[in-house]
């Protein structure tokens, strides 16, 4: 059996600017910085999908699947 990962993080939050992408704790891109490495240490997902319509976010994901992990899927 497959197991799918998601992360929805869209754009334009009326209560935190860049909620997904702002600095946060020490992880200079936020939240995302922080939940993505978590899924990846998961190895019973096959895949890692992002929904999102941030173009930060989809830039952060897309070096992610370059330098860290192929599982992740960043979609608009």
């Amino acid at each position: 059996m497959s197991h799918i990962g998601f992360v929805l993080a869209r754009a334009g939050s009326e209560r935190v600017r860049h909620e997904n992408t702002r600095p946060f704790s020490g992880f200079s891109k936020g939240l995302l910085e922080l939940k993505l490495p978590q899924l990846a240490q998961v190895s019973r997902l096959s895949r890692i999908i992002i929904c999102t319509n941030d173009p930060a976010v989809l830039e952060y994901a897309a070096t992610f699947v370059r330098e860290r992990d192929g599982r992740v899927e960043p979609k608009n």
